[in-house]
């Protein structure tokens, strides 16, 4: 599933890394900054000698982004400042804009995220249209990153407003491209259309036609979108006709090709890219690859195997022969090159002859990743979120990487490739935070098959591992223009038992596992009105996912069964699954999930190095901060949880500590306390909207100072030493980092990544008093001794026996360490 927010992000990134000069390039190196930092005393000292105060702001902008680079972010924080201070004095609107820009992605590596509040002030104090226009456009880039569509709106809109498009066409433009991409994200698509046909005549007459063609072909897209395929094509092919340059000609009749696949028109598609492939002869070798590609895409659907492959093995030609000439800047193309043909050659009974290919392009997806990662400190984003958002291109090479080796029967290779495709963002910063191995920091740290065998021994636990493959791969699943063709999944299971030994299973499903697990989900959320609704979705998913594995999970149903899902299946509820006598799984064996075998193994390394607390902290029922999530929307107050209240008293008496209610429960002391707490117990809101800026949030008491809402990247730079935390709150099981290769639901990935090895969330909104039931139950087992897995299977047959709806008892999952 594509995470479109993150297709946004990228485009924004790119536009932001115009405002700044070229030493930000991203082949920049190590060497290249220390340079700058050893020639840096001479120049300031030349440039103030001689009165150059413009060659003085250069001089320390250049420092300042060195010492940025090189992580020494309180060495150049001064020299921004005094670069500010110097450009404001000269009046340099244009290289002050790039110095904010930059300064504000350190702002950001210092807490301020996206240095929003930084820019934010900056504007308060802007006295002219042209300085407030230009700290617009910054903060629209910043909210826009922050994948905030609310207060981007507004800013892009004021941004827009004080452009004038016939002077400052380019702008214009722009700022219209980030508005409509914002309105496509919100699936407003009446309003973009209604932007972007006010928008064409303003710049028709412009001189620079070919951005009347961009414009043409993004109101193609929106019309496609929102259902008018006929006004769509024609959009298309409008913009086709007014492109006079030979290069954006062949990239504008690309979106009428793909125009045609979306409507799987295959035979049209091909004609366009023959066409292309005609006019770009003249072309380097890179941008002929990118044709030879699409016309092996345009035989594949045409079921021309041979044809396919033979295209878009002369694709990867071209862009070696580019690579030769030009070392390191195609790292993207061939990677995604090498992974066609190794995808092509496998669906040709080609396994072995695949290998390599897809192990090429494995190295060439690690080489951009790595790349991209030396510049982290001068991005705007962190080095996790970078690190994830590069991952996810390379997942379904590592699936079929996968399938190559099951064909093969190497299957503990494939486990371990398996473990490879997953989580590598979160383990790489797990390690590198806690210290937990620091020559490994950077490298592939995926665990062997030995060590695999040595996690299920430690942990006592049978590991049941998933790997959901495609039909076709990301590549071919999605284009420019989607409409996903119907395929089928292969589900792959690997079962570890403690004693080391292996077993694997795989099964085909003929249906999407999306759609059987929504129905699960629906079923039960009626449950409580028509008790057998969920039955045959969850008898299903058992036949899926449990049967085939069934005689390999324990006969002891206190012995845990740890789970490694990917995909959608980490929405599955296992502790729900009805077997053939429709017999619950919790029934039978006590569930656990972690998001990989590694992490599982980290986090309890991090268990073991927890510094022991005594404190309890026990939150319920804040005052709920007012917030609009949709744009344009009044904000709203947050619905009260009276009930969530008298849940967390019974625990906070149960654990004799004093709870922290309403007004009392702000952010700040929530925060102040996490980080000395043993166990955390949040009975609140869980904001989990994918682009409005409170992006996987928990809601606490607003104040004058903040909105109440704590995020995930708040709680990841907290140091917590919590072996438990409990996320009573609604869906904080949820979320769009779940779409990540990454391959961690909802809130987990942040408490896991501060430091909690053992987290309890919920998949799903329960009513009141089933949850205080359940939670209750739980901490009384714990208090009786039993292990965290266990307490929790009990807490859920208990609370089961008194509200059998399993919308009522079955939401709660386990991640990480069950003791």
């Amino acid at each position: 599933m594509i995470n479109k927010p993150l297709s946004l992000l990228l485009a924004l990134l790119l536009l932001g890394s115009s405002v700044r000069p070229g030493i930000a390039q991203a082949n920049s190196t190590r060497r290249t900054y220390e340079r700058v930092l050893e020639n840096f005393p001479t120049l300031l000292e030349q440039a103030q000698q001689r009165g150059d105060r413009m060659g003085e702001s250069q001089a320390l902008y250049s420092a300042a982004m060195a010492y940025q680079y090189l992580g020494e972010f309180e060495k150049a924080l001064p020299l921004y400042e005094r670069a500010i201070s110097l450009l404001r004095d000269l009046d340099h609107l244009a290289l002050e804009k790039s110095v904010l820009y930059s300064f504000a992605t350190l702002q950001s590596k210092l807490g301020d995220i996206q240095g929003i509040n930084f820019l934010e002030d900056q504007l308060a104090q802007a006295r002219t249209p042209e300085r407030r226009k230009m700290l617009l456009h910054l903060l629209g880039l910043a909210y826009t990153t922050d994948l905030n569509s609310v207060r981007a709106l507004e800013v892009w809109q004021e941004y827009l407003s004080l452009i004038n498009p016939r002077q400052e066409t380019t702008d214009y433009i722009a700022a219209v491209y980030a508005l409509t991409a914002i309105y496509q994200i919100n699936r407003q698509f009446g309003q973009a259309i209604a932007l972007l046909e006010e928008a064409l005549p303003i710049i028709a007459n412009s001189e620079i036609g070919e951005q009347v063609s961009g414009l043409y072909q993004m109101l193609g897209l929106v019309r496609y979108q929102r259902g008018q395929p006929d006004a769509a094509l024609a959009d298309l092919q409008k913009a086709v006709s007014l492109a006079s340059n030979p290069q954006n000609k062949v990239v504008f009749l690309r979106a009428v090709a793909e125009f045609y696949n979306a409507e799987n028109q295959y035979e049209q598609a091909l004609a366009v890219h023959q066409q292309r492939w005609e006019m770009a002869q003249n072309f380097d070798l890179q941008h002929q690859g990118n044709v030879l590609e699409d016309l092996s895409y345009a035989y594949f659907w045409l079921d021309n195997l041979p044809k396919a492959l033979d295209w878009q093995q002369q694709a990867l030609a071209q862009y070696k022969a580019f690579q030769a000439e030009h070392p390191g800047q195609v790292d993207r193309e061939m990677a995604v090159a090498s992974e066609k043909v190794g995808y092509l050659l496998w669906r040709d009974g080609q396994a072995q002859q695949a290998e390599p290919y897809i192990r090429e392009a494995i190295a060439f997806y690690e080489k951009e990743r790595r790349d991209i990662l030396e510049n982290a400190n001068i991005l705007p984003i962190s080095r996790d979120r970078l690190n994830q958002i590069q991952f996810e291109s390379s997942v379904d090479a590592y699936r079929l990487l996968q399938q190559i080796l099951i064909d093969q029967n190497r299957l503990q290779e494939a486990l371990e490739v398996s473990e490879q495709g997953r989580t590598k963002a979160l383990t790489e910063l797990m390690v590198s935070r806690f210290a937990l191995n620091p020559e490994e920091v950077g490298a592939d740290t995926a665990p062997t098959w030995s060590e695999i065998q040595q996690i299920a021994q430690r942990e006592k636990t049978t590991i049941v591992q998933y790997t959901v493959v495609y039909q076709y791969g990301r590549l071919y699943r999605y284009r420019f223009l989607p409409k996903p063709p119907p395929q089928s999944q292969d589900i792959f299971i690997w079962v570890v038992q403690p004693d080391g030994t292996m077993n694997f299973r795989q099964v085909t499903v003929d249906e999407p596992i999306e759609d059987l697990v929504k129905a699960a989900r629906q079923g039960i959320f009626v449950s409580s009105r028509r008790p057998n609704a969920a039955v045959p979705s969850l008898q299903k998913l058992h036949q899926i996912l449990i049967a085939p594995i069934a005689d390999l999970l324990p006969a002891d149903p206190n012995a845990t069964v740890t789970f490694v899902p990917q995909d959608t299946l980490f929405l599955v509820p296992f502790p729900a699954l009805l077997d053939a006598q429709e017999t619950p799984f919790i029934e039978q064996h006590t569930p656990v999930t972690v998001p990989s075998i590694e992490v599982l193994g980290l986090a309890r390394q991090v268990r073991e190095t927890l510094t022991p607390q005594e404190d309890m902290l026990i939150v319920g029922n804040p005052t709920m901060p007012t917030i609009s999530l949709i744009p344009g929307q009044p904000p709203e107050q947050l619905e009260t949880l009276s009930g969530a209240e008298k849940e967390a008293n019974a625990i906070a008496q149960l654990l004799k500590t004093q709870p922290l209610l309403g007004s009392d429960a702000t952010k700040s002391k929530v925060k102040q306390h996490m980080e000395e707490a043993q166990y955390i117990h949040f009975a609140t809101h869980g904001l989990l909207d994918e682009f409005s800026g409170y992006l996987s949030s928990l809601a606490f008491a607003p104040t004058s100072d903040d909105n109440g809402l704590l995020s995930t990247r708040e709680v990841f730079q907290l140091d917590l030493n919590a072996e438990l935390a409990v996320l009573s709150a609604c869906d904080t099981g949820r979320g769009s980092e779940m779409l990540f290769g990454d391959g961690v639901i909802g809130f987990s990935r942040s408490f896991i990544g501060a430091g909690v090895p053992s987290l309890v969330v919920s998949l799903w909104a329960i009513p009141d008093q089933p949850t205080a039931t359940l939670m209750v139950e739980f901490y009384k087992n714990l208090e009786q001794g039993k292990n965290k897995a266990q307490s929790l299977r009990e807490a859920m047959l208990t609370t089961r026996q008194q509200y059998p709806s399993p919308r009522d008892w079955a939401a709660f999952t386990l991640i990480g360490v069950a003791e």
